[in-house]
Formats: C-alpha cells, structure tokens, sequence
C-alpha cells in the first residue's frame, strides 16, 4: 500500500474502519473460496458496488460490462497506469490467486483505490497552476485560490476538448453566460474551501498532520496541498451536488412511461428531444452500444435505468474514472443484501422480501411492489437450475429485480455485449435531425397505443433471456441451463363478466356491483396507481395525465374563467393545467370536513409552486377560502368517477355523495346551471354500459364531457340524465348533514330565511372510506419494511350496510369477509429533508422545485458546448446553492 501511495501515502484506522462498515453488507453476501475469504472477481465486483454506492463513481476497468477471465480479471485502470507493480505483486500474486481477500484487505485495496482515483488529478492541478503562472510553492490567497478552482472546474468538466476550455477560460462573460449553472459550480467549489476553513479552525493539529497550511487557523492561506485536498473533495462530492439534473431528466422519462415498463419508445424519446430535451439526442447507435436500447419487443425502446446510469450520462469523464447519475438500485440490492446475508436465497425468501418493498421514482410516485405469477414463476425456474437457492450476484436474479423495478434497476446484458464509452470515444454519437424526426412521426401513435395497450400486448419482457452468468465465483454451484422454459408472453385474460344482472335490484347493490368490477380490474391489472390500493377512492390510474391534456384541448375549458376540479389525485393534472392556464381554480375541501371550496389564484402563486398548489397541502398553504355568499360563475366542472356511462353520462363515484352535494351547493349559490358543462376524467376500462337512468337518484349528477386518455367523449343530451336542482334536504341523512358543517351553515341560513324547518331525509349508514395507510416504524432504506402501520381499509359501515355491500360483490361473483380483504402495505417513514451541507446543491422540495435550464449530459463534447451557448427561454434558475455560511458548525463537523 505504501508503494501505491507513495511517500507520505497513509489511510487512516478510521477511515479503513469506516470503508469496512461500507463493504460489510455485500461482503457476507460474497460467496468465499476459503477461510471467509474473496478470490479476486469478487473483490473487483465490490470495489465496484463500494464507488457506485458511495460516489456514484465508475471506476474504469472495474465495469461489469467488461469481460474478465483467469488471465484478465479486470482490474482498475488507474493501478494498471499508475502503480503497474502493484497489481502484480499485490492482486495477481499466487498468494492472492491461492488465498484470496478478507474483508480488511478489501478494505485496504478500496482504500488504495480511494486515494489514487482523488489523486489523480494532481497533474491537471499543476496544469493549472502553470497556466495562471502560479509556482507551486507559492501560498495562495483565497481570491487566488479561487481562481485555480474555477480554472480546474472547466478543464475537469471539459475533459479533452481542449479548444472548448481554452475559449471559455479566455471569455469570463461567455463563461458565466454559457456555462451551465456555472454560479452554482463556483459556490460549489467556494463551500469546499470554507469546509477546509473550519477544518483548520476547529482542529489546526490535524490539518497539518493532513499537510494543509498551519499557522494562524484564521489566516486564509492555502498552499498546493491545501488545493488538492480541496479538488480531492470535489471529485468525491460533485455526484451529489449534480444529482437533481440526473432526477430532473429521470423525471422526464418516467413520464412518457405510463405503463410503467421502465421502457420509452424511441419514438417519444426523439420526439420530446425535438421539442423540449435536446439532451435526449444520442444516435440509435449510440443507444444500442451503451446498452440503453431494447430492440426485442413491439417497437424499439430506450431502457431508461439503462440510460440513466449510460457514460452519455457521466458528467464527469477521465481516463480513469467517470462521474455519473446516481444507481437508484443500489438501495434496493442494499436492502437484499442486508436481509439475506448470504451469497444465495430461496426464491419464496426473495419473493417476500421484495413483495414487502416499495418502488420510488421521485419524492411524490411511491408505489407498492407487485410480483405477477410470471415472476414468481421465473425466479423459481432460477433457484431450481441453481440447486434450489438463487445466486443473489448472477445476472438472472439481477435480470429478476430489474422487471419488479424496471424504472430504477438496469437491465443485465451478457458481458461484452455492451460498452461503456463516452460520446467522444464513441465518436459521431449525436442523432441528425433527420433521423430524429423520421423516428418521431410516429410518437403520437405509439404514445395512444402504449398508453392503451395492455402491458402483456406490449411484451414488456420480451428481452428477457436464459443465459446465466455469475458476476462472482460460486464454487461447487451446478447451474442448469434454462433453455426451453418459455416466459407467458400472451394476453392474460381479462374477465369482467356481466356483473350486476341478477342481482338484487336496489342501486346501491347496483352501484357497488359496479364499483367492486371497476376497483377490481385497476389493481389485478395493474392499472392502478398511488394511492393503492384504489378501492373506496375515486381510483387514481396510469396515464392520469393525459386525461389533463384532453381537458387542455376542449373549448370550454378555454371559455370557462372559473373552474373547479375536485380535490382526488387523478385530477392533480388537471388542477395543474388550470393553474398554468391562468384559470381561477376552486378546490373542494376534502370531504367538506374543514370549509366548503378553497380557490387557488395563480396570479398570487409563483409558477414554481404551481404543483405544490394542487395538493391537499399546498391548497391549505395558498388557498383562500370561499364562503357560500360568494358571487362566482363557474365555467367548467371537472369531477372524478368510478364509472361513467357514455350513452347517458350515468356517473357513479366512489358512494360519499360529495360531488353531488358540492354541485347540489353551487347550485344554491348561483355559481351553475344546467348550461355548465360537468367533465370526468377516467381510464377507458372505466366507461360501462350497465348504468341504467332508473337506477340513478335525483341528485346524482350526470357527465357532459368524458376524458380518458385516447379520447374525448361528448354525451348525447337526448339521452342524457337531468342535471340535480339543488340540495335535496329530504334525501340528506342526519348522519350525513352532522359530517359536513359548511351544510349545517347552510340548512340553518336557509331555514331562518324561510321561516320554517327544512326537511330531513332517512338515517343511514355512512359507506365505508379508504383510510391512509399508517407510516409504521421506519424501514431500512425507506423501503417500507417497518412497522406500525396498520394499512387496511376500515369498515366503516355497520351490518346492515356491510351486507349490501357484501350482496354486491357477491353479485360480481368474488364474495368477500365482513372486513375488506384489500389491504395496503406499511411504508417505511418519508426520506428526511435533505441537509444543507458545504458545497452542496441543496435542491428544495420537488413540489417547490421551479422547472430549471437544460443541462448538456456531457460537457466533454464540444458540440455540446455550442448547444449550451445558443439562447433558451428562461424557465427559471437552480435553488440556491448552500454553502458554510447556511449550514451549521455540526453539519460542516460532519463533512
């Protein structure tokens, strides 16, 4: 290690000590050759976790793309360069070839690794230096050393390009104006100074230990050693300091993904390259040579983990290492690793393990774990070939979890297939226009069938293949070959039956025979989405959001000034869309419980909250409350549904009759009439044909406008049900009336102003309401494996009510317990708020986050550059960086 180092080249008890505690995890679950101990491919597999896990850095050389045999086992480049004798006396030596690695040697070659890779850039540092004609042994000011800082930062970023470098570091104005987010990198690089600052402060002893400049701890004094260590931290840093860009255009992707595959037609991908992402420009080639290209199903489709973690990606690229997104499977093999502790599983441990895990795209898109019967089916296929157990480091369990999470873990490709380069050591890596546009002509067609298509039509896992290939070395473990298991391709079969004939003739058997059908087909076809499960919700499903631009293009929506939407998340879009439309937004308050409509004016809410406005939060946060006296006309009403009827706009919604009562309401108030349009948006596999006008009461409303993702419906008005009048008072329970104040308020007005007692109606029972899972105790990683929560959905209902809705799933031919059988899955405690630490880019709350600049992926290209200089439109700035003087001494302590 000494020889790696150098002169003076130590690691510290505590710093191996904590590399250990890193490692620990994965280790136990390394299959050993002897005496606890790794042969060498299992020691480069985790030096290769450790730096993706605690870097977010791809060691060159250590790629698991990269074949490796007895002769080649694949070690790191910056040995091979740096220290060749190393290599060949450490890791290829016969000891180590015979006995292999504990876990400290591990630690102490991750160790050597560390220090080299953060060392590396000494040579561009003395570049620097040379340039600005600063001798080396010169002690800088800090106005000096920032000047170093920012002169590296652009020859870092730039990489080879070295005409690009050369004209930014020759135009400071082109530099601040083109440069993307470049006040940002400097306060970043700024906030790495002021933690060295404290550092010599608090502990002057150890900073010269650590050869930074003694003296008076309060002297701003910075000598060369003092700017290493200082780029050293930003090597080690900058992953995280960039990673709301890798979350911004994950969150890109993930949009165009409404069936959730982890996959985005290349189509779409083009398409919104040409319109709004330039970044998402890589040629077909390119694609296909990273990895990021699935070729095997109905069209050709960018894997977006894949893409995600591609070098196209890599912020950062040197010759020995490259600076990439974030791996957000890591957690997740983390979370594995950690309770299985062993290098191989059952499968039913896996499956439950997992199926108890939830999948996290963003801050706001958490959603349970589901394991179809395929799955379960190929992973036993997996552990029967292994000798019962699954290999938790082969590439078909890693195959396994990228389709359980096919949005956060790459697909596995056989070693050698794929390549990990940069866009300039790929060469002409950008697509032509032409080829853009060719690609997407036919977007808007795969955007219709992608978004309607069931997702077995889509054979989403027709890229699925049976080779194996052991990342690591299993002794003594027979792998059978799969060859020949088939994977269930076909259409699974959808039953909806004709539920509701032959049942009891009421309308609430009726309307829950309906409910029960349509709650049913969401979750078992995994159409369904957050919050889960849907049953006793107006059912949030996938493609929500494009139920939002049908309303964008109707003609009423462009009329209406006054809109209201209800407050369920389906409609978050389309209260999105209002706010960005400039329309006068009312929102109900949720079941009336605190007031009767909140109204959002977008001209007092700053475009960056807009999201933020349209959730119950931010519409207790920047609503003001409107009272029954208010003097408004209402445009457009848009309303969730369980199940519309398109031939008589027959809606049925989730059976608490608060859509009714708040139109019942605006009635009153004079806010609409019959001539206002009422609009639902649903899924299509929400428009039935079995809701008939006589099971319908008085005071339901019916549907003019139907928006589903494909289409905009238009109800027929010959048809049509008559429109409710009012509150009808004789139909209003007690039980009702007592939940619901702001009808107390409006009863008792009326009955002073009449002079006598208005009507009642018959006591009931109220129906059953989905209650929000409990958070339970707080599960590693935020997987939600902790407990606490009770997550069911109560059974409000007494028995008699209970029995008709007992009756109607009985109709639907499923039958069911007096207490719901659908239950929701405890989640883990939310992520903590992120802490302003030094030279981090502390993004605030995604709700908060205004819509940011483009980002080029990879500044090293110098066509990139060009891109960067031509003018955008200003869709607002980054957050504000945090640096030392927003952080506290324990915060900075803890760096």
């Amino acid at each position: 290690m000494g020889e790696a180092l150098g002169c003076g080249g130590q690691v510290s008890d505590e710093n191996l000590k904590s590399i250990e505690q890193a490692l620990q995890p994965i280790y136990n679950t390394l299959p050993k050759i002897s005496m606890d101990r790794l042969e060498r491919r299992s020691l480069r597999y985790l030096a290769y976790r450790y730096f993706n896990q605690r870097f977010s850095i791809v060691v060159r050389g250590f790629e698991p793309s990269r074949p490796v045999n007895d002769s080649s086992w694949g070690s790191a480049e910056v040995l091979n360069q740096l220290v060749p004798g190393y290599v060949e006396s450490v890791l290829e030596s016969r000891h180590a070839k015979e006995n292999g690695f504990d876990l400290g040697d591990a630690a102490y070659v991750v160790a050597t690794l560390e220090q080299l890779i953060f060392d590396a850039e000494t040579h561009l540092l003395e570049k620097v230096y040379q340039e600005q004609k600063k001798p080396m042994q010169r002690i800088l000011s800090e106005q000096g050393l920032q000047q170093v800082l920012e002169a590296y930062m652009v020859h870092w970023m730039m990489g080879e390009d070295a005409q690009g470098t050369k004209i930014l570091l020759g135009n400071q104005s082109l530099l601040a104006s083109s440069f993307p987010h470049w006040g940002q990198l400097v306060n970043f690089a700024s906030g790495q100074v002021r933690s060295l600052d404290f550092q010599r402060q608090t502990a002057p002893a150890a900073a010269r230990s650590n050869g930074h400049t003694g003296g008076n701890a309060l002297s701003q004094r910075y000598s060369f050693d003092d700017a290493h260590s200082i780029v050293g931290g930003i090597t080690s840093s900058f992953a995280s300091f960039w990673e709301s860009e890798c979350t911004d255009m994950k969150e890109v992707l993930v949009a165009m993904d409404p069936q959730h595959t982890g996959r985005v037609p290349l189509s779409k991908f083009y398409g919104t390259g040409l319109d709004s992402e330039w970044r998402f420009g890589e040629s077909e080639s390119y694609l296909r040579e990273l990895g990021a290209l699935d070729e095997s199903g109905w069209t050709k489709q960018v894997i977006i983990p894949n893409y995600i973690q591609a070098a196209s990606n890599c912020i950062v690229t040197t010759s020995h290492y490259m600076v990439c997104c974030a791996n957000d499977c890591e957690p997740i093999l983390r979370d594995i690793e950690e309770a299985v502790g062993m290098s191989t599983a059952q499968a039913q441990q896996l499956i439950s393990l997992v199926g108890n895990m939830t999948s996290m795209t963003s801050l706001e898109d958490e959603t349970a774990v589901k394991i179809s019967a395929a799955l379960v089916s190929q992973l036993e296929a997996i552990a029967a070939a292994n000798g019962g157990k699954v290999p938790l480091h082969g590439r078909l369990f890693q195959q396994w979890v990228h389709y359980v999470f096919p949005r956060q873990c790459p697909f596995p490709h056989k070693t050698g297939t794929v390549v990990s380069v940069s866009p300039l050591e790929f060469g002409n890596y950008i697509a032509s226009a032409e080829e853009m546009r060719a690609h997407a002509i036919s977007a808007d067609n795969s955007s219709n069938i992608s978004a309607t298509i069931a997702i077995e039509d889509m054979q989403w896992m027709s890229q699925w293949s049976e080779e194996e290939e052991l990342l690591v070395d299993y002794q003594g473990l027979s792998h059978k070959s799969l060859f020949g298991r088939s994977f269930i391709k076909g259409r699974v079969s959808q039953k909806q039956g004709n539920f509701g004939k032959g049942a009891e003739t009421s309308c609430t058997l009726v309307k829950w025979a309906i409910r029960k059908r349509i709650w049913d087909y969401l979750e078992e076809n995994n159409i369904a989405a957050n919050p889960r499960p849907v049953h006793h919700r107006i059912p949030n499903f996938v493609g929500a959001e494009l139920t939002a631009k049908q309303v964008e293009k109707l003609p009423e929506f462009h009329r209406s000034r006054w809109v209201k939407v209800n407050p369920d998340t389906p409609q978050k879009p389309v209260r999105a869309a209002c706010l960005r439309a400039g329309k006068m937004l009312l929102v109900p308050q949720p079941r009336l419980r605190t007031g009767f409509f909140s109204l959002l004016n977008p001209a007092k809410i700053e475009p960056s909250n807009y999201m933020y406005a349209c959730t119950q939060a931010g519409v207790v946060d920047l609503g003001e409350p409107i009272d029954l006296d208010a003097k408004i006309k209402v445009g457009m009403i848009v309303i969730g549904s369980v199940a519309v009827n398109p031939a008589n706009g027959a809606r049925i919604g989730k059976g608490e009759g608060f859509a009714e009562l708040e139109y019942g309401m605006l009635r009153m108030m004079g806010a609409v009439d019959d001539d206002t349009p009422v609009v639902s948006c649903i899924h299509d596999c929400q428009l039935v044909d079995d809701i008939p006008s006589e099971k319908m009461l008085c005071h339901d409303v019916p549907v003019d406008i139907i928006c589903t993702p494909t289409r905009i419906i238009r109800v027929n008005k010959a048809g049509q049900m008559p429109k409710p009048t009012g509150i009808y008072w004789d139909k209003l329970s007690p039980q009702k009336l007592a939940s619901i104040k702001v009808l107390q308020i409006l009863k008792a007005k009326l009955e002073r102003e009449l002079g006598q007692k208005l009507p009642s109606g018959p006591s009931e029972v109220l129906p059953p309401t989905a209650e929000r899972v409990g958070k339970g105790g707080k599960g590693p990683k935020g997987k939600g494996t902790g407990k606490g929560g009770k997550g069911y959905i109560s059974d409000k209902a007494n028995e008699a009510q209970a029995q008709d809705v007992r009756r109607a799933e009985g109709a639907s031919g499923t039958g069911s317990t007096g207490r719901s059988r659908w239950t929701a899955k405890a989640t883990g405690a939310s992520a903590a708020e992120p802490e302003a630490t030094t030279g981090r880019a502390v993004p605030a709350p995604r709700r908060w986050r205004p819509k940011e600049e483009f980002i080029p992926k990879q500044l090293t290209a110098r066509q990139d550059l060009l891109k960067a200089m031509r003018p955008t439109d200003d869709h607002g700035s980054l957050p504000a960086v945090a640096t030392v003087d927003d952080a506290s001494e324990s915060q900075v302590a803890s760096l």
